[in-house]
């Protein structure tokens, strides 16, 4: 939870500080650009395996895992939607785009609002 409402706020502080809708996403793109090299390199959407295998995949993998740590609690969640590595690296990609935007969204029409008082 404390993960949503810091993307979120993130994005509430860009729109405060009337900076453009892209500067929210630059997170997103990482994580387009983490997951297609983990689809190129792992010849599929297939899992990777940590002992041997393709070490790029595993290497794609990782490196997302990294970059959205913040998430990480979700893949202990005993669901069958978590059983896949893809899967994974898709909410996290999903979550990157969706939580700053909503963020932003609520900012830019808060200080739109606000502007409107003020003058």
């Amino acid at each position: 939870m404390i993960a949503l409402l810091m993307t979120m706020y993130g994005g509430f502080l860009n729109a405060k500080r009337q900076m453009k809708y892209r500067s929210v996403l630059w997170i997103f793109f990482v994580n387009l650009l983490l997951v297609l090299g983990y689809i190129i390199s792992n010849g599929g959407t297939g899992n990777t395996s940590l002992f041997g295998g393709n070490n790029w995949a595993l290497g794609f993998f990782l490196m997302h895992y990294w970059l959205n740590m913040h998430w990480t609690y979700l893949g202990f969640l005993n669901l069958p939607l978590f059983d896949d590595d893809f899967t994974f690296l898709l909410i996290g990609m999903c979550s990157s785009f969706l939580f700053p935007s909503i963020g932003f969204l609520i900012g830019k029409f808060w200080y739109k609002r606000l502007d409107k008082r003020m003058k």
